[in-house]
This record gives C-alpha cells, sequence and structure tokens, in this order.
C-alpha cells in the first residue's frame, strides 16, 4: 500500500474505525468491515443509517485521494479518486 493510502488507513484505525487490509483487489486499496459492534465503525458509516458516511471519514479519504464505495451492507471498499 502507498504511503500516502497508509496515510490514511491509520488514521481511521487510530479513531476507532474497523479498517482490513485488502487481500485483493477484490477489496480495493483497503476495506471497513461493517459488520463489527465498533461504535466508532458505526458512527463513520452504517449502509442503514449513515449510508453516505461521515464527514470525518470522507475528509480522510479524499486527503488521500480515496473515496469508499458500498459493495453490500456488510463491507464497503476503500478506492482511488
Amino acid at each position: 500500500m502507498k504511503a500516502e493510502y497508509r496515510k490514511a488507513f491509520n488514521k481511521l484505525k487510530k479513531a476507532g474505525i474497523a479498517v482490513q487490509e485488502s487481500e485483493s483487489k477484490n477489496y480495493g486499496i483497503f476495506w471497513i468491515n461493517c459488520e463489527t459492534d465498533s461504535v466508532e465503525t458505526q458512527q463513520a458509516l452504517e449502509y442503514y443509517d449513515n449510508y453516505w458516511g461521515s464527514k470525518f471519514l470522507n475528509e480522510t479519504l479524499e486527503e488521500s485521494g480515496l473515496y469508499f464505495e458500498w459493495d453490500s451492507p456488510a463491507y464497503a471498499t476503500v478506492e482511488i479518486l
């Protein structure tokens, strides 16, 4: 993972958001696990109650040239803008 993407990954992880490193390109640069009990993840991104994501999540991703895209209610992949 490039340093600029790692910066966003680490910032989100430090904030308590359930980010996971991708094992294949099918999961983007990295992905966000939304099947967690993490309150921080649910506040940042939740398919039914926070579909568009929080301001913090979107700003953090955009600073690194990234965005998220839902693949299912269970997870969102993070992709390059």
